[in-house]
């Protein structure tokens, strides 16, 4: 079989780097609350450290690093479009944080719905299998969305 079949491989020690740095990223955002930093240095901090593991998940995990113009959309455009977001908030008060918050979570968890049933119905993908692609991305990708989606679903039952 020739590689393009077999799809794009990429050496261990990539995801490993990459692992690692995503534990001192963590290391670092616990650090944060252990010192009990307070006011914009505690959120500079959080928001960075967010950003940098959001980043690295993105580029070397969803294979967005060899290309371009997806890693740039990828990772320029949403956070843009939050910040947008985070500024009409705060212009209109506390009032309507937590219902638009419960809102945009309540959102995600339907569009997180939305893309396994695409790939699961219409793609073939499996936890324990991906055919379009490494084997390790089902596990990875239902896993990591998975844990997310159950966390975002807390959060809106809680504010609800």
């Amino acid at each position: 079989m020739s590689e393009a079949a077999e799809g794009q491989q990429h050496p261990i020690k990539i995801y490993l780097w990459i692992w690692f740095l995503l534990f001192v990223l963590s290391f670092f955002s616990y650090m944060v609350d252990y010192y009990q930093l307070q006011g914009m240095l505690r959120w500079s901090l959080i928001i960075l450290f967010m950003l940098l593991k959001a980043g690295f998940i993105v580029a070397i995990f969803m294979h967005m690093a060899w290309e371009r113009l997806a890693l740039k959309l990828a990772i320029l455009v949403p956070p843009l479009c939050l910040l947008v977001l985070i500024a009409f908030m705060a212009v209109e008060g506390d009032y309507t944080f937590l219902t638009r918050a419960a809102a945009f979570g309540a959102t995600f968890v339907g569009m997180q719905a939305f893309e396994w049933t695409k790939l699961i119905v219409d793609e073939g993908v499996r936890p324990w299998g991906n055919p379009l692609g490494a084997p390790q991305f089902g596990s990875f990708f239902f896993m990591i969305t998975g844990f997310h989606g159950l966390h975002v679903s807390i959060g809106v039952i809680y504010l609800a």
